[in-house]
């Protein structure tokens, strides 16, 4: 009763009422003083004037002996329409208030960390090829870290008393990975320590810190990992590996791993088409998924955007913009599809579509009708009736992005500054001559950066592939920057190390 607006403004009203009689100077008798020098129109004569008699109500009366029991009930109904007032504003604002949902997880079970030293520097046999690299003036290259079974995503964190840890993802084998917690040096220089916090995992590739906990995304599942801060401050042995949804990412035949970033609260993967060039079986297949936050409980993906054959690396602007690279179809005859930097505008956009497998950027940055044979009436939905998928003016409908080369694989991708990325490019296989094989950088345009496009692509680090034996000594993966001091971080899943450019 007492949560109703109009009645918590009728007590109010009641009580004005009531406070105005009381306190309103008594008048049980009105009269007008015919002496009286206000001024008055004529021909109104003062003199006519003869006093009224007012006779008081018997409330009034009562009122107007009773002052002090009269005042002293008022008060009285105050206070009782004030804690009415109070209780029906908890009571409405409790009933506006979402319910707090309760998530039902899967398996949780207690893993055991192993620790080991790190080595770094001339300790570890990649260092032998550095001579060979080529970095930017004023700068220089070291090995990190090594020993690191096909590290994969890194994300690098700043965490007080530790300084710089780097979270490592890997998928060397489909049973059998692991995901690793690297500390870094006193001076933030190389690593120290590398503490193992679980194996025998599906091609764990995704990694992400978010609220104090660790991610992985493995082939199916996404995982969260609580209590590792203190097991890396040794002050624990063990972290607790809860399975938040075992079957959050659809089967695929192939290319069966994710990337994994946050925004804001919110986790974002990507999903191959799980093929080279075919209709995807699922809705959430050749995508970038939001897979959700605590406080929807993981429990489904949401394709942000379609028509993405493979991504394996994505950011966000400080807006809230995602930037993503894309790997194109290999083997349709008659096509020559280009690798792509892209942009979509998240922050104001609920969904996109970038051709895929319809259509493709070609070496111009414009857009081609696969030769692929495809039926019309793919399960995306957007076909318009009765339209080609084949013809080139069909593409138009879709967003492309900026061609950045054939068969380079570019993979992770991070901001170098506020209108530059460094794109990590771990090059295709069977291409001959062979290309890719290293970190490039490209200008994004516009504001927020990207949504001009892509410009100045041009290689940043490389050395990687011998260009004229054809033969590799790595492949970059991931490049990232280090919390503590922006150096840059770089993973190579062949040489099994993560090597670190910084200025002189």
């Amino acid at each position: 009763f007492l949560m109703h607006a109009d009645v918590r403004l009728d007590f109010s009203c009641i009580f004005s009422y009531i406070v105005l009689i009381i306190f309103r100077r008594p008048l049980d008798v009105m009269s007008v003083n015919a002496t009286n020098t206000a001024k008055v129109e004529e021909p109104f004569d003062v003199a006519d004037v003869r006093p009224v008699e007012v006779v008081p109500s018997p409330v009034r009366a009562a009122l107007a002996k009773y002052k002090l029991l009269s005042a002293f009930l008022a008060f009285m109904l105050l206070g009782g329409v004030v804690a009415a007032g109070v209780v029906a504003v908890v009571l409405s604002t409790g009933k506006d208030e979402p319910e707090k949902k309760t998530c039902t997880y899967g398996q949780q079970t207690t893993v055991l960390i192993t620790r080991s030293n790190a080595p770094s520097g001339a300790a570890c046999a990649a260092s032998a090829h550095l001579a060979a690299l080529v970095v930017p003036p004023g700068h220089v290259a070291s090995v990190w870290a090594c020993s690191i079974l096909a590290p994969r995503q890194l994300t690098a964190v700043l965490i007080e008393g530790l300084g710089d840890v780097v979270f490592v993802g890997s998928r060397k084998f489909r049973t059998n990975s692991s995901v690793f917690a690297i500390i870094g040096d006193a001076n933030n220089e190389g690593a120290s320590e590398m503490v193992t916090i679980d194996t025998g995992l599906d091609q764990p590739n995704g990694v992400e810190w978010m609220n104090g906990a660790l991610y992985v995304a493995t082939a199916r599942a996404l995982l969260r990992y609580n209590n590792v801060e203190a097991a890396l401050r040794s002050q624990a042995t063990k972290v607790l590996k809860t399975v938040l949804n075992a079957k959050v990412f659809p089967y695929l035949p192939s290319l069966q791993w994710h990337y994994l970033r946050k925004k804001g609260d919110v986790l974002h993967a990507s999903n191959s088409a799980g093929c080279d060039h075919c209709l995807p079986e699922h809705a959430e297949a050749a995508a970038i998924v939001k897979l959700g936050s605590e406080a929807d409980c993981f429990r489904a993906a949401q394709p942000l955007v379609r028509g993405v054959r493979f991504s394996v690396g994505f950011t966000f602007t400080p807006s809230g913009d995602l930037i993503f690279t894309n790997n194109a179809h290999d083997s349709v005859a008659g096509d020559a599809p280009y690798d792509t930097i892209n942009f979509f505008q998240s922050s104001t956009q609920t969904s996109g579509h970038f051709g895929f497998p319809f259509c493709y950027a070609t070496s111009t940055s414009g857009i081609n009708a696969t030769a692929g044979d495809l039926p019309s009436n793919a399960y995306y939905g957007d076909n318009p009736t009765g339209s080609n998928p084949h013809e080139r003016r069909y593409c138009t409908q879709y967003q492309q992005g900026t061609a950045i080369g054939s068969h380079i694989a570019p993979l992770g991708v991070s901001f170098y500054n506020a209108s530059a990325l460094l794109v990590a490019e771990r090059g295709a296989w069977g291409i001959s001559p062979p290309v890719g094989y290293k970190v490039s950088i490209v200008t994004a345009n516009g504001s927020p950066a990207g949504a001009q496009g892509f410009s100045s692509y041009s290689p940043f680090i490389y050395g990687f592939l011998n260009e004229t034996s054809g033969t590799s000594w790595g492949r970059p993966v991931d490049v990232q920057k280090a919390a503590s001091n922006g150096a840059i971080l770089v993973s190579d899943d062949k040489a099994n190390a993560i090597y670190r450019i910084h200025k002189i």
